[in-house]
């Protein structure tokens, strides 16, 4: 009886810290470099707000990281706003594949890409052992697996 109430106490404890998953801490620190990209592509037009959050072994579909560069800075100058919504995580270990809709909003015109379908250039993730950054797809195990495609 002794060893029974200090231990009760010890498991209440425990379970009133309020203790993230792993997976809610990646999800929470994928979503912040999302946001950092929509308002740098918004307001700042920093290609380095957005290059900072990317791997420097960088490979979708052939594209490395100089490539990718090239891309933003394309939308970054062709486009006036960059609204993220409908993020969906799929997250494997270390690695993340992140659905989205991506809508480039301009006045002459926007695009509206639903990730990875489109283009996928910013949907795949990897931890690096210090915190999450873009890989792209080239660098996932399972990204060319069926279930992780659509």
């Amino acid at each position: 009886m002794r060893l029974a109430l200090p231990l009760l106490i010890l498991l209440l404890l425990l379970t009133a810290c309020g203790v993230t998953e792993p997976e809610d801490n990646a999800q929470t620190e994928i979503r912040s470099i999302l946001d950092d990209i929509a308002y740098a592509a918004s307001f700042t037009k920093d290609i380095n707000v957005i290059m900072q959050n990317v791997d420097n072994d960088y490979l979708h579909n052939g594209m490395n990281s100089w490539s990718l560069r090239n891309l933003w800075q394309d939308r970054l100058a062709r486009y006036a706003l960059l609204e993220i919504s409908n993020i969906i995580f799929y997250i494997n270990g270390d690695y993340a594949r992140i659905s989205m809709r991506m809508e480039f909003i301009d006045p002459e015109g926007g695009l509206i890409l639903e990730e990875p379908l489109d283009s996928g250039d910013i949907s795949y993730f990897a931890y690096n052992g210090q915190r999450w950054v873009i890989c792209g797809k080239d660098r996932v195990p399972w990204a060319r697996c069926a279930k992780y495609r659509s």
